[in-house]
């Protein structure tokens, strides 16, 4: 195997000392990690609704929070918590 060096002469050209053609590269061939492209987009899909999943539920949990930050004591606070269980079963919205 013999190694080409570049010489650049200052005439916008690279030279290759000792070579009479240029040196073929090697072609590349992009890795794909051994999947294929529908693979790739199930996982780019799945990974836009698992984004909007959270949007929404990140959505739903300020609405909650809003809706009991409006309790004028604690009191108010107790209901409203006992009102949305009733409704929607026991929640935290931090688990």
């Amino acid at each position: 195997m013999k190694a080409w060096s570049p010489i650049y002469e200052g005439d916008s050209i690279i030279h290759y000392r000792g070579a009479l053609t240029l040196p073929e590269a090697a072609p590349t061939i992009p890795e794909t990690g051994g999947r294929s492209a529908f693979a790739a987009i199930g996982d780019a899909v799945r990974g836009l609704f698992r984004w909007l999943e959270r949007s929404a539920e990140r959505a739903r949990y300020r609405q909650l929070e809003g809706y009991l930050a409006e309790s004028s004591d604690v009191f108010d606070l107790e209901r409203r918590i006992r009102n949305l269980e009733r409704s929607y079963g026991a929640f935290d919205p931090y688990s």
